[in-house]
C-alpha cells in the first residue's frame, strides 16, 4: 500500500496535526527559555527530537518520503507543500495556504535540518540572481529512512527498540511456550509460573516437538521427553 494513501486519513478532512510546543522548538534550535542560548546534551536532544516527531509524525513522514524518492533533488519549502497536497489527494491550499503552509511545512523543516534528517541548501535562480533555502534528504541517511518508510507501508512494525515485535521473545522464552489455562483462558509468558493467577488450575504447554499439552508443572513432554521449561 502506498504510504501517502494509507495516511490520508490523518490529514485530512477531519484531522488536525499539531506542532510540538513552543518550548520544544526553541530548544531545538538553541534558544531557552529567557531567549538565551544553550548548548544541547546528546540525551536531552534525543528526547526533543522524538518530542518533535511525535507531535507532527504523518507530516515529518510524508516530507521523508518525498525527499527520499528523489535523494540527489532539493526542493523548496512551497514545492514539498504542493507535493504534499499531491500525494494526499487534498484540496488545493490544505499545505500551500499560508497560514497552514506556515504550520504543516514551514516550522517543520528547520527542526528536520536541526535532527540532521534532512541538509538545507542554498539554490539560486538564474534568472533573477535571488537564492533560497531548498531542502534534500541527508545522503547518509537516505538508505536507512528508505528503508524505514516501505517497512512502515507494508505494515511492518517500526519501533524505537525493535524493528520486529518477535525481538524480544527471540532472545528470551520463544511464543510457543505461552502458558494457558483451559479453564478460564489467562495466558501467561512467565518462566516460574506453574498455576493460573485467577483460579489456581495448571497452566498449560505445548511441546515444540511432538505438539503435546502438558501440565507446566512438568520440564519435560510426557510424550516424547523433550524440554518444555
Amino acid at each position: 500500500m502506498d504510504i501517502f494513501e494509507s495516511l490520508r486519513p490523518f490529514v485530512w478532512p477531519k484531522y488536525r496535526e499539531e506542532g510540538p510546543p513552543e518550548f520544544v522548538q526553541n530548544y531545538l534550535l538553541g534558544h531557552d527559555l529567557t531567549g538565551g542560548t544553550t548548548k544541547l546534551d546528546p540525551s536531552t536532544r534525543s528526547i526533543l527530537e522524538m518530542m518533535t516527531i511525535g507531535y507532527r509524525p504523518v507530516s515529518s513522514l510524508a516530507i521523508l518520503a518525498i525527499l527520499s524518492d528523489s535523494p540527489n533533488l532539493a526542493m523548496h519549502g512551497m514545492q514539498l507543500a504542493r507535493e504534499l497536497e499531491r500525494r494526499f489527494k487534498v484540496q488545493e491550499g490544505w499545505f500551500t495556504r499560508t497560514r497552514y503552509y506556515t504550520d504543516r511545512v514551514g516550522k517543520l523543516l528547520p527542526l528536520l535540518t536541526k535532527m540532521q534528517m534532512i541538509e538545507e541548501v542554498v539554490r539560486r535562480d538564474t534568472r533573477t540572481g535571488r537564492t533560497s533555502a531548498a531542502y534534500r534528504i541527508n545522503p547518509s541517511l537516505s538508505q536507512p529512512i528508505k528503508s524505514r518508510l516501505q517497512a512502515l507501508s507494508k505494515g511492518e512494525h517500526v519501533s524505537l527498540l525493535s524493528n520486529s515485535p518477535t525481538a524480544i521473545l527471540e532472545k528470551g522464552h520463544s511464543q510457543e511456550w505461552r502458558k494457558e489455562c483451559l479453564n478460564c483462558g489467562i495466558i501467561t509468558s512467565s518462566a516460574i509460573a506453574r498455576y493460573c493467577e485467577v483460579c489456581a488450575r495448571p497452566l498449560k504447554v505445548k511441546c515444540n516437538n511432538c505438539g503435546s499439552s502438558l501440565e507446566s508443572i512438568y520440564k519435560y513432554c510426557l510424550n516424547c521427553g523433550t524440554k518444555v521449561a
